[in-house]
C-alpha cells in the first residue's frame, strides 16, 4: 500500500538534504550466501504498515550490526534526525533503526514519523511502513514487521537480496534513505533523500 503524498513538497523538496555523517557506526555485516527463511519467519502480504517500536528487537545484542551510512534527514526547521539500517546476523532479519535529534524532539514533540525498510527488488520496490510515531513516544524508534513480535524483514526475500531503510516526516511524500546494502558482501549505493516518489531507489 502507498501512503499518499498529503502535502506540498515543492518546498520541502529543496530543505531535504542528505549527508553521510552521522552517529552511525558502521560495521561489517556476517552475510549469509544461501540461507533459507528462518523458522518463524512470516513472509510479508502485500503493502501493508507495519508496528513500531521504541525499544530495539529482542534478539541477542551482539547479533545487531549497523549497515552502511545512515539517511540524515533534514527539515527548514533543522536536522530532525536519522534512519539507519540494522542487520541481525543470528536470524538474517534487517531492520530500520531511527533517532530523533536531541533539540527537533524538544521543538516538535507532535511531528510525525514513519520508517520503512524495502528493497528495489522486491515487490515492484514498494517500501513497508510503519505506523506513525512521535517524538513525544520516545527518542528511538524500530521497524518491527509484526505486531508483538521482533522480527524484521528476511534478508533473503528481496531479488537481489539488497535493502534500505528510510523515514519519512509528516506524511511529506519526502523521504530520507539509508545505504541501499546488498547482503552478499557490499553497498551498492549510498544514502539518498528525494520528494514526491516513496519507492525505494536503486
Amino acid at each position: 500500500m502507498r501512503i499518499k503524498t498529503i502535502a506540498a513538497v515543492a518546498t520541502a523538496a529543496a530543505a531535504l538534504t542528505l549527508g553521510t555523517a552521522g552517529t552511525s557506526n558502521a560495521a561489517q555485516a556476517i552475510h549469509s550466501q544461501a540461507t533459507p527463511v528462518a523458522t518463524g519467519h512470516a513472509t510479508p502480504a502485500g503493502f501493508h504498515l507495519t508496528s513500531i517500536g521504541n525499544t530495539a528487537p529482542k534478539v541477542a545484542a551482539d547479533c545487531l550490526l549497523n549497515i552502511g551510512s545512515p539517511g540524515n534527514y533534514q527539515t527548514p526547521d533543522g536536522y530532525a534526525g536519522q534512519v539507519e539500517q540494522v542487520y541481525d546476523s543470528c536470524n538474517g532479519d534487517v531492520y530500520a533503526h531511527w533517532q530523533w535529534s536531541n533539540d527537533f524532539m524538544q521543538r516538535f514533540p507532535g511531528r510525525k514519523l514513519r520508517v520503512a525498510v524495502g528493497s528495489p527488488t522486491y515487490e515492484y520496490d514498494l517500501p513497508f511502513w510503519t505506523d506513525i510515531v512521535t517524538p513525544s513516544q520516545g527518542k528511538d524508534a524500530w521497524f518491527i514487521n509484526e505486531p508483538g513480535e521482533n522480527y524484521g524483514l528476511y534478508h533473503g526475500w528481496a531479488g537481489n537480496d539488497d535493502w534500505r531503510a528510510g523515514a519519512m516526516l509528516d506524511e511529506s511524500g519526502c523521504v530520507a534513505w539509508g545505504t541501499l546494502h546488498n547482503y552478499n558482501g557490499y553497498d551498492e549505493a549510498g544514502p539518498y533523500g528525494g520528494c514526491n516518489d516513496e519507492n525505494v531507489p536503486g
